[in-house]
């Protein structure tokens, strides 16, 4: 018998932990969840015998400790988002769909994945000019070094 294709499994691993946690509706169990994945009990058993697989399903049991009790809430969204980002990337790779709206939709598609973060603009402005005052009478012995001190261009005095 031979294993399903790989990529579905970490949200195999996702359903199955998902299962054991409460949920406010009926998910239909293990029966339905496999029957949606296209495999058989043997299958799946095969499956969970692999180390590969039982590392996907600890990180999804950790996963699950540190969200807590919103964790069933959290596995909702992201079972319903999958559809429906597939949904919108087939609207936004249709004829009529407005270059504009094109680029928004694959934004909006990326930061959910978290591949998109804003970006951070900095600006240099020049080199830093630090302002010293000549202050008659200065008795700090700290800033004596500064005393009488006069910089007129500070581009000047940054060449000497």
């Amino acid at each position: 018998m031979s294993i399903p294709t790989r990529y579905k499994w970490p949200e195999l691993a996702r359903d199955y932990v998902f299962q054991g946690l409460p949920a406010p509706v009926d998910l239909g169990g293990l029966e339905k969840m496999l029957k949606h994945y296209e495999i058989t009990p043997e299958q799946f058993q095969e499956i969970l015998d692999t180390s590969e697989f039982q590392c996907l399903l600890s990180s999804e049991k950790i996963r699950a400790e540190r969200l807590g009790d919103i964790a069933p809430q959290v596995y909702r969204v992201e079972a319903m988002l999958g559809p429906l980002t597939e949904k919108l990337f087939k609207r936004l790779m249709s004829d009529d769909c407005k270059v504009e709206d094109m680029v928004k939709g694959f934004s909006a598609i990326l930061r959910s994945a978290g591949m998109d973060q804003p970006s951070i603009v900095t600006t240099q402005s020049g080199p830093a000019v630090a302002v010293q005052i000549n202050v008659p009478g200065l008795e700090n012995a700290k800033l004596r070094h500064i005393e009488g001190t006069v910089v007129v261009n500070p581009a000047e005095a940054l060449e000497q």
